[in-house]
């Protein structure tokens, strides 16, 4: 949207218009860095992007009319026009970092990572959760920032590289929208998926997000079409085929490795899932493999 119109929208609603020419930085760099602790904002939009992180507590945010609970290490975006507000919730102690950039550069950090601006224009709302090694990497950027805040080009360099990393992270190919799965969904598929978490239940993987419990089972049934104690089970059973095929392992061993609590309850599983239980599903595959 042009900037005018923007203006001109806001200015009729009575709706606070904070422009890129009130920051030094946005005006002279085209980009700016900032904290923000604890107090509420003010419902406002504007003329530039903005992308904040909530380091600290929770938040509720109010989006273009639609107001969600944002947990820790929440990544949001904002486009010129979209009218928010950020209150902490009650008890929490919160704390946000901004980042902000002008349409021109935005688009020029766009055109270097070969994304389109318009892929971020759509009426959608892009945001994420940060996993916690991911949020570790910003907060130590974020303190050099903080350090360098004064000297410029050296400080830019820096918020820059923090646009980079927001950008890739809230990508049409991975922002939180009706059609995609969202980056930290993808991220607990991921670590089920490896030998560490083999033995997990459905209340490890509720850990695995600052989400409550609830949107976790929503995601999974939305995303893989499964519940949570299902998908386990396939990984776990797909993983209990191969190791009866391909190894010596005993079924004791087996169990106790994919975490069920006994072997009649692990061989109950299984033979729900093949059909054989584990001795005869070991004894078919032996008789299937090629000798000498």
């Amino acid at each position: 949207m042009e900037l005018n119109k923007i203006q001109k929208i806001y200015h009729e609603n009575s709706i606070l218009l904070v422009k890129e020419t009130h920051s030094k930085a946005l005006r002279e760099r085209g980009l700016s860095f900032h904290w923000w602790r604890a107090e509420p904002t003010s419902l406002h939009a504007h003329n530039f992007y903005e992308f904040f992180i909530v380091v600290r507590g929770a938040v509720l945010h109010e989006w273009n009319g639609t107001k969600t609970e944002l947990p820790q290490n929440s990544l949001h975006l904002l486009r010129p026009g979209d009218v928010h507000q950020i209150t902490p919730l009650s008890g929490d102690d919160c704390t946000h970092m901004n980042i902000t950039m002008s349409i021109a550069r935005f688009r020029a950090l766009c055109l270097g990572m070969g994304l389109k601006e318009a892929d971020f224009c759509r009426e959608q709302c892009y945001r994420t959760v940060l996993p916690t090694e991911d949020m570790t990497f910003l907060m130590k950027r974020a303190e050099r920032i903080n350090l360098l805040l004064h000297e410029g080009k050296r400080a830019d360099t820096l918020i820059a590289e923090l646009a980079v990393y927001a950008l890739a992270a809230l990508s049409p190919q991975t922002a939180l929208s009706e059609n995609s799965q969202p980056l930290w969904f993808t991220r607990i598929l991921e670590r089920l998926h490896t030998p560490d978490y083999l033995s997990c239940t459905a209340a490890d993987v509720y850990a695995l997000s600052n989400f409550s419990a609830p949107v976790i089972i929503d995601a999974f049934r939305k995303y893989t079409g499964k519940t949570v104690s299902e998908y386990l089970r396939d990984i776990k059973m797909h993983y209990a085929c191969q190791a009866l095929r391909n190894t010596d392992i005993s079924t004791l061993e087996l169990s106790n490795l994919l975490g069920y609590a006994s072997l009649s309850h692990f061989s109950r599983i299984f033979r729900e899932y093949t059909g054989l239980p584990p001795a005869e599903y070991r004894k078919q595959g032996s008789k299937d493999t090629p000798s000498g």
